[in-house]
């Protein structure tokens, strides 16, 4: 099926969304489209390193990064089953003990055979040298595909520095490669040297447009209706706040579920392990009042007017410099606070307490923060979207008196 068209405005064609289609029995909102909107070059990049690298008979690694609902899983799910040699993926979350994670690799390569043994420690430091000896002796280049790899840090990195170690080893065949949320993750790793560190590709959030029309696909696909206007409304919420795809992906089951009946509750747990998957279906399709009805909803009960005093202000302080045209760092948030605290009586700020915040409302979908490795201070930050931001502390006394300039006297 061909790519949704979007418009400039990031609206989708009626004929994709607003046709009601037969009767279901039930519905699922797909999570997984193919071919992936939206992610055509980094699929395209990931296939290149791969082909590179076998064309080339060498070895390589690639370390993918992003934050959780970008679809770096599901990129990663479509280019490994399209690659026809020897492979294993893995995804560590699901790996009980990290030091066993050699054996699983072993275990893969081999066609999932594990001759039924248990996992332990020392059967996997004895499938490791078994692993590496495959690794060297057969020409055949192997991909490895660790996702999650978040979860194999431990406090000197032995892990990861051997496992992205081998393609840089002689005599190796192997392709690496590493999906985590982290940016940071091969600063840890010891192989620093020129040539040696694995090639990046970023995944950043999705944009309106993006979840539009990723969101479109997955309705038509089973035949809901939804007015255009509220995939729209849900789509700008979602990037406006985090570019988390799964977001959107609630946002339109819990819309159809108020649709199908009005008298149903909507605070379902989200994620829930007894949250069904079938949807019911959906006879006079989802209008913008189911979804302004969830999403109001979701404000409510996750409002940023809970967040502590410091963590407000350090809001205020970049709306203040946004407002003042002035660029917004960890330093110039420092600074701003600094003035504002003194004046309070409120307690200081270290400068990692700040850069802890800033990554605490970053997950909060309020800030965006570009670390600089070699000056924090200089780290970039921006909003999300400032009218959200400003409406989630304006009535607040002292937050009015700092937007107003009545407390650290402007900027």
């Amino acid at each position: 099926m061909a790519t949704p068209r979007i418009n400039r405005r990031g609206a989708i064609p009626s004929a994709l969304v607003d046709t009601p289609k037969r009767p279901r029995k039930s519905c699922r909102i797909a999570e997984v489209c193919e071919p992936l909107v939206g992610r055509e070059k980094e699929i395209q990049f990931m296939e290149d390193v791969i082909a590179e690298h076998m064309k080339s008979e060498t070895s390589g690694s690639l370390y993918i990064s992003g934050t959780p609902g970008t679809g770096k899983t599901a990129c990663v799910d479509y280019v490994f089953r399209k690659h026809k040699g020897k492979k294993c993926l893995i995804n560590c979350f699901a790996v009980e003990d990290c030091r066993t994670i050699y054996s699983q690799i072993w275990s893969e390569l081999r066609g999932g055979n594990d001759g039924g043994l248990p996992l332990t420690p020392s059967r996997n430091q004895r499938e490791l040298l078994k692993l590496e000896g495959m690794l060297q002796e057969e020409r055949d280049i192997k991909l490895i595909v660790l996702d999650e790899i978040d979860q194999l840090r431990t406090k000197d990195s032995t892990l990861l520095d051997r496992i992205f170690g081998w393609p840089t080893l002689p005599k190796f065949h192997v392709i690496v490669i590493g999906v985590s949320n982290g940016l940071d993750l091969t600063t840890k790793l010891s192989l620093r040297s020129a040539g040696k560190t694995p090639k990046k590709l970023h995944f950043t959030p999705y944009s309106a447009e993006q979840v539009t029309a990723i969101t479109a696909r997955s309705i038509h696909k089973e035949g809901i209706s939804v007015h255009p206007t509220a995939v729209a409304l849900c789509s700008k919420r979602v990037a406006n706040r985090s570019g988390d795809i799964r977001m959107a992906f609630s946002i339109v089951k819990r819309s159809v579920i108020a649709a199908e009946s009005p008298s149903k509750k909507l605070n379902r747990s989200e994620g829930s392990e007894n949250e069904p998957a079938d949807l019911p279906p959906v006879d006079n399709g989802v209008k913008i009042s189911h979804v302004q009805a969830v999403m109001s909803e979701q404000s409510s009960t996750k409002t940023l007017s809970t967040l502590p005093t410091q963590q407000r202000i350090l809001i205020c302080c970049g709306l203040l410099l946004s407002k003042a045209k002035k660029p917004i760092t960890v330093g110039a948030l420092d600074s701003k606070y600094s003035e504002i605290r003194s004046s309070q009586g409120l307690p200081p700020l270290s400068q990692t307490d700040v850069v802890h915040f800033c990554e605490l409302l970053a997950s909060l979908g309020v800030f965006s923060l570009k670390k600089n490795s070699k000056n924090v201070r200089l780290s970039s930050v921006s909003f999300k979207s400032e009218e959200e931001a400003e409406f989630n502390v304006v009535g607040k006394p002292m937050m009015d008196s700092i937007l107003n300039g009545t407390i650290g006297g402007g900027v």
